[in-house]
């Protein structure tokens, strides 16, 4: 009995792997029917999550392993062993905030996540012709509640899924919408290297007034490697990523940051690509079971400058 029951477990160990897999793989084919041609909406989408992937120039495909990868890569909060909560304040140019929230919950069966991402933008002028004064001021507000699962297949590599209800609403016209996240990400070995790749904003929305806003679907791909040796009694992470935004940009982030004692770490990072910024820069403070992290991020053409603001408690 016992020769048969210990091999019995370990097929369905493996089964239950393959089906996870097998879900990762399909679910994609179903939500690209929501791709279609022409520019992307819900632009908030695209944000992320974060201040210390932020500063590094939003390298987070391989990155992401705490609370806050539940916006860049599911997959990361497999490695979590402690429960996690996670918030990020986020001021973003001409008077546009964005506020991030997010939980993780290690079990014995893998790590389970919820999210919520919240935009709102203000002083909005109303017309219904051309006027010199407008007759007002609408706002929009963009809304996201996800709910994730990850677990590593193996000691090397885990996945993550998350399902989100998404709202738009712009004055008095509202929509509702779905969008789904996939993400694997490996480990190499004991070198300190990652490889991670995401599916990002798979999905579908009702019509805004008479016309559906499409999402930004997004393929992220990238690397993170922790240097296995140290300078000058510093220690020094680095990575890349490659982001495509299906029918619209791709991008090159690439990052670094360094650890100049194990409360205080500074970070800098650089993108391709966009028409109004290139670098990114901020620092980590570790507290304890507290985490404190803030980026900048400057802008080109008189758009100003963004600041995020990041906590990360242990619980």
């Amino acid at each position: 009995m016992i020769g048969y029951v210990i091999p019995h477990l370990t097929f369905e160990k493996n089964m239950r792997s393959i089906r996870f897999i097998a879900i990762l793989i399909i679910l994609p084919v179903f939500a690209a029917n929501g791709f279609g041609a022409g520019n992307t909406g819900l632009a908030f989408l695209k944000l992320g999550a974060d201040a210390q992937t932020t500063a590094m120039g939003e390298v987070a495909a391989a990155l992401s392993q705490n609370a806050a990868g539940l916006f860049w890569n599911p997959a990361g909060v497999a490695w979590m062993e402690a429960r996690q909560v996670h918030f990020t304040h986020n001021e973003w140019i001409q008077g546009i905030d964005n506020e991030a929230l997010s939980v993780i919950l290690p079990c014995s069966y893998g790590v389970v996540g919820v999210s919520a991402m919240l935009t709102n933008i203000g002083g909005i002028e109303r017309r219904t012709t051309a006027t010199a004064e407008p007759l007002g001021e609408v706002s929009a507000q963009d809304f996201a509640l996800g709910l994730s699962y990850a677990r590593k297949i193996s000691s090397f590599l885990s996945a993550g899924l998350s399902a989100k209800l998404l709202n738009e609403k712009i004055y008095i016209d509202t929509a509702t919408g779905y969008a789904i996240d996939l993400g694997l990400r490996y480990k190499v070995g004991e070198t300190g290297l990652y490889g991670g790749g995401a599916l990002l904003n798979l999905g579908s929305m009702s019509a805004l007034d008479e016309e559906k806003t499409r999402l930004p679907a997004t393929l992220r791909l990238g690397f993170a490697w922790n240097v296995p040796f140290a300078f000058h009694s510093s220690e020094w992470l680095i990575g890349a990523d490659y982001v495509k935004v299906f029918d619209d940009e791709s991008h090159i982030n690439i990052g670094g940051q360094v650890g100049l004692s194990s409360m205080l770490s500074l970070r800098l990072g650089y993108q391709t690509n966009y028409d109004n910024r290139t670098v990114t820069a901020g620092f980590g403070l570790a507290l304890g079971p507290l985490s404190l992290d803030y980026a900048y991020i400057p802008f080109d053409a008189d758009l100003g400058n963004s600041q995020r603001f990041t906590f990360l408690v242990d619980f």
